[in-house]
Formats: structure tokens, sequence, C-alpha cells
């Protein structure tokens, strides 16, 4: 009888467990990330119809504040790895360190009117015409007009790649407008031959833009950001796309996070202009 009552007893604690096992995923972060990740969640869990998954923006430096400030989240999409001092932060916080997998490579594309006759921009031009010195594309090759330059914002991930990468640190000039969205900019760069913007690749489907070559240097060969161009290392700035969630994850937070990583979901990343970053024959 009292071995019964144990056994019942065993199996109630056990029933408990599995109800009580987290079965939503809150998703916040880089909106460069966004819409193949909302692919992802609406892939898994049409496979597992009892989780469900929240998607939403935010961006990658408002998303990592959320986790490193209690916000009930469970993972970060960010467009660049935790620093140093936001891995400590965390560390110190939650008293375990966080977790990150880099699940995509994303390159960063120069935007530019579908008539514009530039061949190529060098790091050393994009860092005079965002820094207002040279006010004129017929220095590049281009027509006798003046430059009109979009940025990001200064508090989006992408920006802050941008600056560390192309524009090696220094100050945007006065007459850079600066949007939230690489879709804000587009607009005026599909119809006004003077603008030019950056943003991921995808930004430019099926879109009347021209995607300008980049080279590191004025003598180096210049490339467009594909696929092949990102995985050889030809194209000189592409960078990681990253989930970064409080510790090691368990339960259906880890199974989401090794399936993203598998061949098949790795596969849905070409069709957003993002390449996977595990091997998908």
């Amino acid at each position: 009888m009292k071995t019964r009552a144990i056994l019942l007893c065993l199996i109630s604690l056990s029933l408990i467990e599995i109800f009580a096992q987290k079965s939503t995923i809150k998703v916040v972060g880089s909106e460069i990330m966004r819409p193949f990740m909302q692919k992802l969640a609406d892939a898994y869990m049409k496979k597992n119809p009892k989780v469900k998954i929240i998607i939403d923006g935010g961006h990658t430096n408002v998303g990592i504040l959320q986790l490193s400030s209690g916000t009930e989240i469970d993972l970060v999409m960010s467009s660049r790895a935790l620093r140093e001092y936001e891995l400590i932060q965390l560390n110190l916080r939650n008293g375990f360190p966080p977790y990150q997998i880099p699940i995509a490579m994303s390159c960063l594309a120069i935007f530019v009117h579908p008539n514009n006759p530039v061949k190529a921009l060098s790091f050393e031009d994009l860092i005079r015409i965002y820094a207002d010195e040279a006010p004129n594309w017929k220095e590049f090759g281009g027509l006798d007009t003046p430059i009109k330059p979009y940025s990001l914002s200064s508090y989006r991930g992408t920006f802050l790649y941008f600056k560390k990468t192309i524009l090696d640190g220094r100050r945007l000039g006065n007459n850079v407008i600066e949007v939230d969205s690489t879709d804000l900019m587009m607009p005026d760069i599909i119809k006004n031959p003077s603008a030019v913007g950056y943003g991921s690749p995808d930004y430019a489907k099926n879109k009347p833009v021209k995607i300008c070559p980049i080279k590191v240097h004025k003598d180096s060969a210049a490339y467009l950001p594909t696929y092949e161009n990102a995985v050889n290392g030809n194209y000189p700035v592409t960078r990681n796309l990253f989930l970064i969630c409080r510790e090691q994850p368990t339960g259906i937070l880890r199974d989401f996070m090794q399936w993203v990583l598998t061949p098949e979901a790795q596969r849905m990343l070409l069709e957003f202009g993002v390449f996977p970053i595990r091997p998908v024959d």
C-alpha cells in the first residue's frame, strides 16, 4: 500500500513537471533578423504545435538591455556578439555566464540609385562620403550631382558595425540623414540619383536599386555581397548574427536553438538575403 502511494506521488510529480515545462519562447532584438526568425519560428511551431514562439523587434541593443534588466524574455536576436562589459553585467546579474551562438552570416550592402554609374566604392571613399568630405558623385566616377548620404540611427547594431568596420570609428558628418531603418531610406534611393545608404542585401530584393561593389582599399578588388563571396571571405563587410539567452539553454529553448542550425532551417535563410553558417548540402 505504501509502495503504491509512493509510485502515485512520483507520477504526480512527473506530471506536474511536464505541465510546468515552459512552452512559450519570447524573442526580441535585431530588426534585420526578425523576418527570417519569424519564418524559422513558424516552421518550428508547425513541427511542434504545443510550442508557441513570439517574435518581436526592438533592435539589438534594446534586446540585450532587456536581457540584462530581467525582463521576461527568453532569446535575443543580435546582429553582433556580446561586448565584454555586457558579458560581465549579465554574469553578475544572473550568477552565470550568458549563452550565445552564431546562427547566420550577413553582409552589409551599399545601395545607390540604379542609374548611378559608380563602379565601386572603397572604405576610404565611404569615409569621405559619410564625413561630408566628398560633396559630389563625380569624384568617384559618378554623375555631377551632390551626394545625399543616409545612415541608420546611432543606437542600431548595424550602424555600430558600419561605423566600426567601414568608417573606422569616425563620426558622421552634419549632412548625413539618420533614419530608423533601411526601409525608410529606400524610397529616396530609388528615386534620387544623389542618394546612398546601407543595410542587409535583402532590402534591395525586388526593388529598383543598385548594390554597389565595395573594396577595402582603392587598389583592392571590389566584390558584391554574394553567398560565395561571404563564405570565402572576399566580401570585406561580413558578420555573424547571434541568438543569445541568459544561460545554457534547456528544454524547448535548447531544442529550438539546435534546430535553427539544422540544414533544413539553414536553407531557409537564403530566402532573406542572409547566409547559412552551417553546411546545407
